[in-house]
């Protein structure tokens, strides 16, 4: 038991990176960001691990089901699909690091951190895309909402993802996911 508590500030560290993310937006944070926010627990019962608050500026459907879908796997524990979303040279960011490279990155970081991922529960607040021919940038604000032995987490979460279009499919290029905890 000892062991594993020493992994909780790794853990915790680790899902704050992912949230997803995530993320960075491309106007200014909304008000309800800055402010004190309620966070549904993640034991709630029913309802998508994924809800999109706000709505989505993301029109194009190719796109966005690659984005769904994304999130589903990371939110599912299908590292197969995470993993294969990303461009073989992709760069990541997490609160303030540069990977090493993407396959440490996904074996040494992302792997252990979709276990907690899976009992997460994030709500879009703002999602932005802004194409740019064969590449868009996806910017996201929301907030995630978790349990680590028995204690729940929330944070505001941050992405950008940069994705390009290789072979006729959309794959993450950059992405950069930073985190701060909601305060109550």
């Amino acid at each position: 038991m000892k062991n594993r508590s020493k992994n909780v500030p790794a853990i915790i560290a680790a899902v704050i990176t992912v949230s997803v993310i995530y993320f960075f937006t491309l106007g200014s944070v909304p008000e309800s960001d800055t402010q004190s926010t309620k966070v549904e627990s993640s034991s709630e019962k029913g309802g998508p691990k994924v809800v999109n608050a706000a709505g989505s500026s993301i029109q194009n459907a190719e796109l966005r089901a690659f984005i769904d879908q994304f999130y589903s796997a990371l939110h599912g524990d299908d590292f197969e699909t995470v993993s294969t979303s990303f461009a073989k040279d992709a760069i990541i960011f997490e609160n303030g690091i540069r990977e090493t490279s993407l396959p440490v990155y996904l074996k040494q970081h992302l792997k252990p951190e979709m276990a907690v991922m899976k009992s997460a529960r994030r709500r879009i607040l703002v999602q932005e895309a802004m194409p740019l021919g064969d590449r868009t940038l996806i910017t996201t604000s929301s907030l995630l909402s978790f349990s680590v032995e028995g204690k729940q987490l929330n944070f505001h979460s941050v992405e950008t993802l940069a994705l390009v279009k290789k072979g006729g499919r959309w794959l993450i290029q950059h992405a950069h996911w930073s985190s701060r905890p909601v305060q109550n």
